[in-house]
């Protein structure tokens, strides 16, 4: 079971922090997205099983989780990974929402390979979530 750390929690986004430990002898488990979310692999890599289709997601890639829509995460080649998870609000969605997902889907896709300016986006998120410093922290964070 990850650990969840608490970066920021927003009236409209909730940023958490997830750190799993798993490895290729632990026992993957059913498991279900509580809100929707963009989920930013940082570290690590393994296997995310949703809409009955399996994505090997590496660090840069980015998970999208819809309300109680269900999954299973194993970690077939490698041990742990660490990712950034940004909860939105029902009024965020509909900004967020694809144009191009089935009907009642939010996304058209359930994750999406690395692309660089969103793996440095949320590495720069969490570096500044961590930083002591009040300069280099984001405003979201101060507001706490």
């Amino acid at each position: 079971m990850p650990r969840v750390e608490l970066l920021a929690g927003l009236p409209d986004i909730t940023v958490s922090r997830h750190v799993c430990h798993a490895g290729p002898r632990d026992r993957p488990f059913p498991e279900q997205h509580r809100q929707a979310s963009l989920s930013f692999v940082l570290t690590g890599s393994f296997c995310y099983r949703c809409r009955d289709r399996t994505h090997a997601l590496v660090a840069g890639s980015v998970m999208l989780g819809e309300v109680d829509e269900a999954f299973v995460c194993s970690h077939e080649h490698g041990v742990g990974d660490v990712c950034l998870s940004l909860a939105l609000s029902e009024s965020l969605l509909a900004a967020a929402a694809s144009a191009h997902a089935a009907p009642g889907r939010l996304f058209a896709a359930p994750a999406l390979a690395p692309r660089p300016r969103i793996s440095a986006l949320a590495r720069a998120v969490a570096a500044a979530a961590d930083s002591g410093d009040p300069a280099r922290t984001p405003r979201w964070r101060r507001w706490r």
